[in-house]
């Protein structure tokens, strides 16, 4: 007997958009408040699904480490979330917006890959790259030791027993991470899940650049150019409409690939797909309302 999820009770309704809103917002030219309730409604929509644990009787029989894996990445993309529309609600703060917004689709991203990869290989390769700086951390610290001839701090006592626990809980040896094939890159990961190079390039303007402090993301955000010299902005950068629209894609996208991956029971799996789905095609929808020409061949 199939076991369902009463979406009625476990997730949170659509955001109502009445037709004076979408009638405002392409008169504005302004969807910032209609997308901040569709991004709030995606970041509850990921917290509760990944909130769904081995109890419920819904999930496959996966590793412990793997469940733990993909519900951690989708808690981290929900919680962020919430960051950012305490950021957003002031409307200020857009440079730093723009960083957690990186962290944010990259995780989701990560999600998507390790579902469509399936079991196994993908989820070492993940584990062993977060591990990797950990081993040269005690790599050193056992240098540090040895140069004082045995002699132990009690920081570095703890700092070495916090890096067995993590490999003990990844379940990966100090020669297992060494072995182990290296993670691909963002870009390689966006086009295995299907996305083109476009959303790679947007990923990384929009994101990188901001994490980065890159010298578009001066001229973006710290920077500008007053009589021909360079001079510190006074204003405040208010976030757009696009800060709103490229994250909540990505973690609904990220959901969807967790349902499929995750869930024992198809039937819950298809419907979660049809509510991310429908939740996507509502978003772009009220994007390219408010957009109105920009999408216009000139």
């Amino acid at each position: 007997m199939s076991v369902h999820l009463n979406e009625d009770e476990f997730l949170p309704e659509y955001p109502a958009n009445t037709q004076s809103q979408l009638d405002e917002a392409a008169a504005n030219g302004d969807a910032r408040p209609l997308l901040f309730e569709w991004y709030k409604w995606t970041g509850l929509v990921a917290n509760r699904v990944a909130s769904v644990g081995t109890s419920s009787g819904l999930l496959r029989d996966l590793p412990p480490v793997e469940l733990a894996v993909l519900r951690g990445l989708l808690n981290r993309c929900s919680r962020l979330m919430g960051a950012i529309l305490q950021l957003g609600a002031r409307r200020r703060h857009a440079e730093a917006l723009r960083s957690l917004s990186r962290g944010i689709s990259e995780s989701a991203i990560v999600v998507q890959w390790l579902c469509r990869s399936g079991s196994g290989e993908a989820f070492r390769r993940y584990l062993a790259k977060g591990l990797e700086a950990e081993l040269r951390l005690k790599s050193q610290i056992e240098q540090n030791i040895r140069h004082r001839g045995g002699a132990m701090q009690v920081v570095e006592k703890r700092m070495l027993a916090s890096i067995a626990e993590m490999c003990s809980l990844a379940g990966l040896t100090e020669d297992d991470v060494q072995k182990t094939k290296r993670l691909p890159d963002l870009a390689s990961m966006l086009q295995a899940i299907g996305h083109d190079e476009l959303s790679y390039v947007v990923l990384q303007r929009q994101g990188s650049h901001a994490v980065h402090g890159t010298w578009p993301d001066l001229l973006f955000h710290y920077l500008e150019v007053r009589d021909g010299q360079f001079e510190l902005p006074d204003s405040v950068i208010e976030p757009e409409d696009g800060d709103f629209l490229a994250v909540p894609i990505f973690v609904l996208e990220a959901v969807d690939a967790f349902a499929a991956f995750v869930f024992a029971d198809s039937e819950v799996a298809n419907s979660l797909h049809e509510i991310a789905s429908e939740a996507i095609a509502r978003i772009v929808r009220i994007h390219r309302v408010a957009a109105g020409g920009d999408y216009s061949v000139v």
